[in-house]
């Protein structure tokens, strides 16, 4: 075995010499190999315990690509699986997601049409036994290990659910499938003229797709306006994002353009195919979650100034990846290249290897001026700029530690249970004044940081021997009068409790379509969209600043 790693080492280093035509290079890699294959050697055969060679290799593997970007990844064969997932979309499971509640595992969603919701799985359920293993304190990891067989596996849960006065525990019996994660999960109207389509990932398909929904949405005779909705669309396949572009931009258009650590040209990707429309209104959403090729898609619009970019700046991911196939069947997901909008930005955030200086990967710094097709100016920066900026919301401490504490997931549970699971009809009034009955029934009790930092100043002051009857009189007066704006804040509130309530109890009681076309004609990012595509607006931001 150690033998043969050896002779992995020595063919991997006359290879690697082909990389390089500098007599220094090949003494430092050959040197690197040899050392590294000399530590594998004494560590296998003179430490305190027996080792297990894959295990002490994978080790180095990704102590290797630690020093690297947060992308470049190693897949063993028993992660096939994983990397299937990132190029098609699909994986073997059940088709639910998992959380951690109480230190318990615990159904945060369920997808429709798949074996968790066809076998009577609901969000709320927590997972006690998966066959006759205990799982229920376990990580979603661990989980994994028994979703993920092949299809067609049986694969019996015990799981507990909570109903008003009880906890049931109830048997599934449930089959493991092919479970495709949907590239459009939600296209429609928002008003009678302006179609939206969701694009949540660039795996195989998602051309065909976004391509299929748009023709949908275009045959009605009533489309003028159309939003893209990009927001935490993590990337994905170049390729499919290219080929969108070329739904919307006239033929030769530039769209992206790779360059190697040398910074020379790999590639061009023009568009080729006869566009669909290169006249309707277009609005892509985008914010902090949208990545790689989400804004390959979103600068290409932006710099063809084919339409508005409306939300918060993107990620700031300029960076391609390429998978190559390893020994054994294992896989390497490698940075192999930068991207470049069609204005010439490279909008890469973070920079990293900084040790490897021939990398040439650092964070760009947000001064350099490029145009658009109409003259605009934009700029290298970290990140896709919108045309529009729509801010996140100011966080609200109440709501945070709420969304902490599971209080309002464990609530809509409670709801959806009571109304067992029929189509509700939804009264905010009456729903918000039964939340804040629940507030108080279970005891809810939230405290300001300043709070938490008067405990700090009254256990300081202690420590130090300065604590006295006055100071710690004026510190509960404080806490008394901060406690008693609880309740005028959650009334200040109201509106947003009453918006979070909405969302998670359609969530349980609505069908995917349904909660989506619900959740689309209540966005704020939608309703900016829709308001600047259907007024001179939209025109004004697209021209020369001058003109």
């Amino acid at each position: 075995m150690i033998r043969y790693l050896f002779y992995i080492f020595v063919v991997s280093a006359i290879f690697t010499n082909s990389l390089h035509s500098n007599e220094d290079v090949y003494y430092k890699i050959n040197k690197s190999f040899n050392i590294q294959g000399a530590v594998f050697n004494e560590l296998l055969n003179g430490y305190a315990v027996e080792l297990d060679p894959e295990i002490l290799m994978r080790a180095g593997i990704e102590g290797m690509i630690s020093s690297l970007d947060p992308y470049t990844e190693y897949y063993s064969e028993k992660q096939l699986q994983d990397v299937d997932f990132l190029s098609s979309g699909t994986y073997a499971g059940l088709g639910i997601t998992v959380g951690v509640h109480d230190s318990m595992l615990i159904v945060v969603d369920v997808r429709q049409g798949y074996p968790a919701q066809k076998g009577g799985l609901k969000i709320g359920d927590y997972i006690y036994k998966a066959d006759t293993i205990v799982v229920l304190n376990k990580t979603s990891a661990e989980l994994r290990e028994f979703t993920k067989g092949e299809p067609g596996t049986e694969l019996f849960l015990t799981i507990i659910r909570k109903s008003l006065n009880s906890k049931d525990t109830i048997q599934l019996n449930l089959v493991i499938e092919n479970i495709k994660l949907p590239n459009v999960p939600y296209s429609g109207f928002v008003n009678d003229s302006t179609g939206i389509i969701i694009l949540e990932r660039f795996t195989k398909d998602s051309y065909k797709d976004f391509r299929n929904a748009f023709n949908k949405l275009n045959n009605s005779q009533k489309l003028k306006n159309l939003v893209i909705d990009l927001r935490d669309n993590p990337g994905g396949l170049l390729e499919e994002a290219v080929s969108i572009c070329e739904l919307f931009l006239p033929p030769n258009s530039l769209i992206v353009t790779t360059k190697s650590r040398e910074n020379e040209v790999l590639f061009e990707y023009i568009s080729r195919q006869t566009p669909l429309d290169t006249n309707i209104r277009i609005a892509v959403l985008i914010n902090q979650s949208s990545a790689s090729a989400s804004e390959v898609l979103a600068g290409a619009i932006q710099d063809h100034d084919r339409g508005l970019v409306i939300g918060q700046q993107s990620f700031g991911k300029g960076l391609v990846q390429s998978v190559v196939s390893l020994p054994y069947g294992g896989n390497l997901k490698i940075t192999t290249a930068k991207y470049y909008t069609p204005s010439g930005r490279c909008i890469q955030r973070i920079g990293f290897a900084e040790q490897y200086a021939s990398m040439k990967i650092q964070a760009i710094v947000d001064s350099t001026q490029f145009q658009t097709k109409n003259g605009r100016i934009v700029f290298e920066s970290t990140g896709i700029k919108p045309d529009s900026i729509i801010s996140p919301r100011e966080p609200q401490e109440l709501i945070y530690d709420l969304n902490q504490k599971q209080i309002f997931f464990d609530f809509a549970n409670q709801y959806a249970t009571t109304m067992k699971l029929q189509k509700i009809e939804f009264v905010p009034e009456k729903s918000y004044e039964r939340f804040v009955k629940y507030l108080k029934d279970v005891k809810y009790d939230f405290k300001f940081r300043y709070e938490e930092e008067l405990d700090e100043i009254n256990s300081e002051l202690e420590k130090q021997g300065l604590k006295s009857a006055s100071s710690t009189k004026i510190i509960e007066q404080l806490k008394t009068e901060l406690a008693k704006k609880d309740e005028l804040l959650i009334n200040n509130l109201k509106e947003d409790l009453t918006e979070i309530l909405e969302h998670e109890i359609y969530r349980r009681s609505m069908n995917e379509e349904e909660f989506y076309s619900y959740i689309m004609s209540r966005d704020r990012y939608v309703k900016s969209a829709v308001s600047l595509m259907s007024n001179n607006s939209y025109k004004s931001l697209l021209a020369k600043e001058n003109d």
